[in-house]
């Protein structure tokens, strides 16, 4: 398990710093990306917020904290769909996102699922997560 209380809670995952986790550049800085979870409950909803150190290169760094469109926005505006990746980018958005997260009735992280748009780096991070994958609390999804 993997506590996330407080406002913004820290993932303890190793990301391999070689290379941009976007483009795949070399010249990189670790910039802190958050990613958020909302879930809608009939009388309301959640939010959690979790922090992750990532590789970017200068070019890639806008997209960091740059959330992908949800919801009706997503299918109302053509303004979302002209928002692409410039080669060698894989994504306009976040190229690390939080696709699924599972928590317990005490707000403990029971499993987080990781969403990839650079397949390379995706692979890097479960080879240096690997102890969390094989335990289920990491699922890597190349997307």
């Amino acid at each position: 398990m993997i506590p996330v209380s407080g406002d913004v809670a820290s993932l303890p995952f190793t990301a391999p710093d070689q290379a941009c986790c976007n483009c795949g550049a070399a010249h990189v800085e670790m910039v802190d990306v958050n990613l958020k979870h909302t879930r809608f409950m009939p009388l309301g909803g959640t939010k959690t917020i979790l922090s992750l150190a990532l590789p970017f290169c200068r070019a890639c760094k806008a997209s960091a904290n740059r959330y992908r469109p949800s919801g009706a926005a997503a299918f109302t505006s053509a303004f979302y769909l002209s928002r692409r990746a410039k080669a060698p980018a894989t994504s306009y958005y976040q190229p690390v996102f939080l696709r699924a997260l599972k928590l317990s009735f005490r707000g403990e992280a029971l499993g987080i699922t990781l969403g990839f748009t650079n397949p390379q780096y995706a692979t890097e991070f479960s080879y240096a997560n690997a102890a969390f994958c094989h335990a289920g609390a990491l699922v890597v999804e190349k997307c």
